[in-house]
């Protein structure tokens, strides 16, 4: 329904969690009929999050925009304690955050005060809305959800970003399939003939498209020049770690989110205690015969931003500090763990791909990586390109015979 803003950011999927959703004269039921008439969809669950035990019905909530969540789940007629019911929606709360990142709002019979210094709501108030049922006779729950998003930087960027990328999935599968509709088979076979992992090739190829059809963010609904007032320049030590946090997903991944991916340029090894980082080219990293390809490795080492200011590496200029690198040495800060990464670029070693799959510790993401590649090319034969199919160019001896 566009005419609803809400419902542009939000998405038409809702999971509610309340017990009392079979009386029709109960709040849960109204705020149903209040979503439901807003061109919602609602799937409606009996017991709390907690006691869903199907894969099905969890992999359903990977899909939900957004979740609203009872506070009290009476069984029975038998009397819980308020610890036993903190404790109960805390893991609750935990398991909808490990499944999609969706707000949660919390409509319920309590009063939403004492709610909040149950679940000591601080930075996690940045995704939980907290509302008495009470509250919303006669108001539209969609008109008090959209104002708190508003008020939440968060919230509003989340569920943009989120909007913009769903849109631009939509368009490139849509122009995937207006190119032909067996455009998956020929990228399939294309990347099987070239010797490589067809599928984790053909997820690198869709991500890329997406990226680049995503729109420039913007989030109308943030009032930036109340945002700008309230900010304190000055941070605490834990506030600095967080924000050191927050630049670091930009420029690595760990370990963990890369565990089953074949090995890529720029993934970082600890071999015999010593760290390495792969420069070889994607498509030479690529195992395409029974003896696994050599890559090389450069020397790399995590160290303090102390250290770095004893090599005379970091520097201040006055009113700002910036890094000076030597000719044989590139850095990337923060890269990992608050530290930087310190890459050697003289030292050079050569290792059979086969003997690394144990090894990996992580992966130096562009365009960081390429700060590294740059500083490296005089040492690279050629960039790594993706194969491209032969049968697409034309027959150079037709043109050479005039036909």
């Amino acid at each position: 329904m566009g005419e609803n803003p809400a419902f542009d950011l939000l998405g038409g999927l809702v999971a509610v969690f309340d017990d009392d959703l079979d009386d029709e004269n109960s709040a849960a039921a109204q705020i149903v009929d209040q979503l439901e008439r807003e061109k919602f969809r609602c799937v409606k669950y009996k017991e709390p999050p907690s006691q869903l035990q199907s894969s099905d019905t969890l992999d359903i909530l990977h899909s939900i925009s957004f979740f609203i969540l009872d506070w009290k789940f009476d069984r029975s007629g038998v009397s819980i304690p308020d610890t036993a019911i903190i404790s109960q929606r805390k893991s609750d709360i935990q398991n909808l955050k490990q499944i999609s990142p969706a707000p949660i709002f919390i409509i319920t019979n309590e009063k939403p005060d004492d709610i909040k210094e149950s679940l000591s709501l601080d930075e996690d108030e940045k995704l939980i809305f907290v509302k008495q049922k009470s509250e919303l006779n006669g108001l539209s729950l969609l008109d008090e959800i959209f104002t708190w998003i508003n008020s939440n930087t968060h919230v509003s960027v989340l569920l943009q970003f989120r909007k913009d990328l769903r849109d631009a999935l939509n368009q490139t599968l849509g122009d995937l399939y207006c190119s032909s509709s067996r455009w998956a088979d020929h990228l399939l076979i294309r990347f099987h003939y070239d010797g490589i992992n067809k599928y984790h090739e053909l997820g690198y190829f869709l991500r890329n498209i997406v990226k680049n059809r995503m729109r420039p963010l913007e989030v109308n609904s943030i009032d930036f020049e109340s945002l700008l007032e309230s900010h304190d320049v000055s941070a605490t030590d834990l506030e600095k770690n967080n924000l050191l946090h927050i630049y670091e997903t930009e420029k690595y991944l760990d370990r963990d989110v890369i565990t089953n991916e074949q090995i890529r340029c720029g993934d970082c090894f600890k071999i015999d205690k010593t760290y390495f980082i792969n420069v070889t080219p994607n498509c030479d990293s690529i195992p395409r015969s029974d003896s696994p390809p050599e890559i090389q490795l450069i020397k790399y080492k995590p160290v303090t931003l102390k250290n770095l200011s004893k090599q005379d590496i970091l520097v201040s200029t006055g009113n700002r500090t910036i890094i000076k690198d030597r000719v044989d040495r590139c850095t990337i800060f923060p890269f990992h763990n608050g530290k930087a990464m310190q890459v050697y670029l003289n030292e050079i070693r050569l290792e059979n791909i086969g003997n690394l799959s144990d090894s990996r510790v992580g992966r130096l993401l562009p365009p960081y990586l390429h700060q590294i590649l740059y500083a490296r090319m005089t040492y690279l034969i050629r960039p790594g390109l993706p194969p491209f199919p032969d049968f697409l160019f034309p027959d150079l001896n037709d043109s050479e015979s005039g036909s």
